[in-house]
This record gives C-alpha cells, sequence and structure tokens, in this order.
C-alpha cells in the first residue's frame, strides 16, 4: 500500500530527530574522505525526491507503460534498499549527489520546499492515475504508488548509513 504524505514526512522526521541534535561539526564527518557526511546524505535524500517530483510533473500528462520487467526491477529495488548493502549511485543520476559540504539548513529549507511541492501534486493527481510518472536509472518505470514507496525506502537504506556515521562520530560533540 502506497505511504500517505503524513507517513512520509513522519519518517522524515524521525530521520531528522537525532541529526538535529548533532553539532556542525559532527553533521559535516566523513568516516573516510569519499564517504558522505550526514548532511550529504540528507542533502542526496532531498534531491532525489525533488527530481522524481519533477519527473512525475512532466510525464504525469502522458504516463508512460510500466513493463512487468520495470515492476520486478523495482522490488529488486525495495527489498535491496530494504538491507544496509552499500549501493552507489548510478553515473547517470549523478546530478542527485550532494555537494560538497553542502548547507545544513538550506538543505533543509530545500527538503521542506519539495515536500510541500509533493503535497501539491499529490491533492491535485487525478485518483486512479495508470502508468509511469517517475523513471528510476536503475528500476525503470514507476507508478506514483512506486515513486511514494521509493521515497519511503529510500530513506529506510539511508539511515542505515547515518547510523554508520553515528557510531563512527560518536566521539564528536
Amino acid at each position: 500500500m502506497m505511504p500517505t504524505l503524513g507517513e512520509l514526512e513522519e519518517q522524515k522526521k524521525l530521520l531528522l530527530a537525532p541529526l538535529l541534535e548533532w553539532t556542525p561539526a559532527r553533521r559535516s564527518f566523513r568516516e573516510e574522505p569519499e564517504a558522505w557526511s550526514a548532511t550529504e546524505v540528507v542533502c542526496h535524500l532531498a534531491k532525489t525526491e525533488a527530481t522524481a517530483l519533477r519527473a512525475a510533473r512532466q510525464n504525469i500528462a502522458q504516463p508512460h507503460e510500466v513493463e512487468k520487467q520495470d515492476r520486478v526491477n523495482v522490488r529488486f529495488l525495495h527489498r535491496l534498499f530494504s538491507t544496509d548493502r552499500r549501493v552507489k549511485v548510478p553515473e547517470i543520476a549523478s546530478h542527485v549527489l550532494p555537494e560538497n559540504n553542502p548547507d545544513w539548513d538550506q538543505v533543509l529549507t530545500e527538503w521542506q520546499r519539495t515536500r510541500k511541492e509533493l503535497e501539491t501534486f499529490l491533492s491535485t493527481t487525478p485518483e486512479g492515475l495508470q502508468g509511469g510518472i517517475f523513471r528510476h536509472p536503475s528500476a525503470g518505470w514507476m507508478d506514483l504508488s512506486s515513486m511514494l514507496d521509493f521515497f519511503a525506502v529510500h530513506m529506510q537504506h539511508h539511515c542505515f548509513q547515518l547510523e554508520r556515521i553515528a557510531a563512527a562520530s560518536s566521539h564528536i560533540l
């Protein structure tokens, strides 16, 4: 069943709650030079949702057929993202990579803006919309329900990463 905007907001709130207590130094901490900081993880989540929503708005007038292989790929992606296995962003989706040392407050503002736009999009989307409105670079076409499920599992997946960062940065006040 497709998560509601309220459920996505609650999940986001739970993801952000501990990070709001961290110092800027801890939110900027990287386990390794090429690893992401907590702020960069949140930036990536915000950029991914903004990108998907932009695509959905463009494709809603003429949704694409969601093939059987798309559905299989989406299920595989959901299973993979339900684990703590590390996954690289596909090169074709490099636009959702975080900036180097993004501003925490700006990242939160952008994510909140995207969520407001998502709220508007959901309130104006016809019930019973069929077809793919967002094409994930690895999984393929997703309908609205699959896209919202992706947002939820994507946050869940990055919670594992944030837990690793939290453990590695526990010495930083």
